[in-house]
């Protein structure tokens, strides 16, 4: 992947916390148990506590920064962090769908 400085990001430095988030909650039957993404993420938020809400906005952050091409975050999200939701399908891109998500984790 050619991220920032052309460094490359893979599963071995992907944050766990993030595998878990994105690959728990929007794995491959996501859509199954609740009717948008966002029904997802407020599931999460009734879950978690401020201090997991602040962690994981963090490296959310953190990993969106890590790489600045949208095409190339897209399959990161699902290569890196098994996350079987596209932002892109709905019009979103994947930066924006990932700040989007920092944003609901800084409010609660």
């Amino acid at each position: 992947m050619a991220c920032l400085n052309r460094v490359s990001y893979t599963v071995k430095n992907a944050d766990s916390q993030l595998i878990g988030f994105f690959g728990g909650w929007f794995h491959q039957d996501w859509d199954l148990e609740a009717a948008s993404p966002d029904e997802i993420l407020e599931n999460y938020l009734t879950q978690a506590d401020r201090a997991e809400r602040a962690a994981l906005s963090a490296a959310i952050r953190n990993y969106v920064e890590m790489c600045p091409d949208d095409h190339l975050l897209r399959d990161r999200l699902f290569q890196d962090l098994q996350c079987y939701y596209d932002p892109s399908r709905d019009g979103v891109s994947p930066r924006a769908w990932l700040l989007s998500i920092v944003e609901r984790l800084q409010t609660g």
